[in-house]
């Protein structure tokens, strides 16, 4: 029978060696020590290493990313790394886990804003389901507070016209990256993913473009992966302004190994000239606010052309399935969150109901 006391301070103790290692069990009451020395045995019988009482948050977050990091695609393995080093660690990493209450992660939790609320929301609680897996954590902290509220702004699309005029200005302009800007308005492909495409993913007879991996920059290095999802593995089906839009970039591309050499650009079918290197989100940016410019539109973000590509589709009575097939999306349910705006407004259903009133 193990020994409790009561110490000076008011709270109980007990001693107790177990495997020739010496533990120290804390609480309030005797019947808390009791409890605690039980779960103890348990966890020991487990092979689970009990949890010091002075873990640090920086401690159980350090621990948590280098153990699952390797499942992790490279950026988010890096965009986790920045939100621990700039936003949480500084914050609360000094804290013992044991002095997180849920006010004071409540508190923490709010003092971010948008975005950002969101994703620290999400780092912590992908850290507490480990955390409670572990046995640190009787359960995850995110699930004692009032989760941040954040609700992405509606992309706001510009209008057919003016994405008519910017397809017809890259059908005929001889800016070097016309063909991307056109290719990826009739596609709508991810920037990662056509940054990775290679001519042997083209199958010029079936008119199809097979999309198997997607790339990015992290850290300066280039990294390349299978799509996120199953369903981002994907052969599209090409109209004629794409394929006219490949053809054009493959005789760009022909030209340019021709004056740099065989190696060049590494059978991609869009690098970046004159360098050869896969496309950055930065060179993107600038090649489409050109080709705007040169237009005479108001400047777009490159990830709208992806956007206005699913838009256009959908309202041109194109299927929520098909659609979403083509987006890449793992189910059809993302298409209709992002999308529903343009899926026909309220006038397109009353004339439906209207109609099937009508005698």
């Amino acid at each position: 029978m193990v020994a409790i006391t009561r110490r000076k301070d008011g709270r109980y103790v007990a001693k107790v060696t177990i495997d020739g290692r010496r533990h120290c069990v804390y609480g309030r009451s005797e019947a808390e020590v009791r409890s605690k020395l039980e779960e103890l045995e348990r966890q020991l019988l487990l092979g689970q290493p009990p949890v010091p009482g002075r873990l640090t948050v920086a401690q159980w977050l350090e621990a948590w990313y280098e153990a699952e990091r390797s499942r992790w695609r490279p950026r988010t393995a890096h965009d986790y790394r920045k939100l621990l080093d700039t936003l949480i660690l500084p914050a609360i990493g000094r804290v013992r886990l044991s002095a997180m209450s849920p006010m004071r992660w409540q508190r923490f939790f709010d003092s971010f804003t948008g975005r950002t609320a969101s994703l620290v929301f999400s780092v912590v609680r992908r850290a507490g389901v480990c955390a409670t897996r572990w046995r640190w954590l009787p359960e995850n902290p995110t699930q004692l507070v009032v989760p941040p509220h954040h609700r992405p702004r509606r992309v706001e699309l510009p209008d057919r016209d003016a994405l008519a005029r910017l397809a017809e200005h890259c059908r005929t302009s001889p800016d070097p990256g016309a063909p991307l800007v056109l290719f990826v308005l009739c596609t709508g492909l991810r920037l990662g993913e056509v940054a990775a495409l290679r001519w042997s993913d083209i199958d010029w007879d079936a008119g199809l473009v097979r999309v198997q991996r997607a790339g990015q920059w992290v850290g300066g290095r280039w990294t390349e992966t299978p799509p996120k999802t199953a369903a981002g593995r994907r052969s599209i089906v090409l109209g004629e302004l794409a394929v006219e839009a490949l053809r054009r970039q493959h005789e760009q591309v022909t030209r340019w190994r021709d004056q740099a050499g065989p190696a060049w650009g590494d059978d991609l079918v869009f690098p970046r000239w004159p360098s050869g290197q896969p496309l950055t989100p930065k060179y993107a940016s600038v090649v489409l606010g050109r080709l705007c410019r040169a237009a005479n539109i108001a400047r777009l973000h490159f990830h709208l052309l992806r956007h206005a590509h699913a838009s256009l589709a959908l309202a041109g009575g194109a299927s929520v399935a098909d659609v979403s097939a083509r987006l890449g999306h793992s189910t059809p349910h993302v298409t209709l969150a992002v999308y529903s705006h343009a899926l026909g407004g309220s006038r397109t259903v009353a004339v439906t109901v209207e109609r099937a009133l009508s005698r």
